[in-house]
């Protein structure tokens, strides 16, 4: 894994938050120099090819697979993805996001 002193990048995590808890969260995936892996612009409008064609269809996916996450909008572009994630709380099956949700381990 390359870090942040290696890749000139300053990484925006809290330190000390689990990235793993419910709530919701914005997902960008770039690739490797830039490259346009995933499709082209054509007059205004993303075309995507094979590869974005994938990335968007197991975007998709992931809400089937997983019982415990919802999925929001998303965009594949030439060179990134990003989208919206929300992960459930499976004890009462609503997104935390910082707040009590009223299941029972919060009262």
């Amino acid at each position: 894994m390359i870090g942040p002193e290696i890749n000139h990048h300053r990484s925006i995590r809290l330190k000390e938050y689990d990235y793993s808890s419910a709530g919701a969260y914005f997902v960008t995936v770039c690739t490797k120099d830039q490259r346009c892996f995933f499709g082209e612009i054509k007059s205004g409008e993303m075309v995507l090819n094979s590869a974005g064609q994938m990335i968007h269809s197991q975007w998709l996916e992931m809400a089937k697979r997983f019982e415990n996450i919802a999925l929001d909008k998303c965009v594949v572009m030439p060179n990134h993805f990003q989208g919206a994630i929300i992960i459930i709380d499976n004890e009462c099956n609503k997104p935390r996001r910082g707040t009590p949700c009223g299941c029972p381990k919060w009262d």
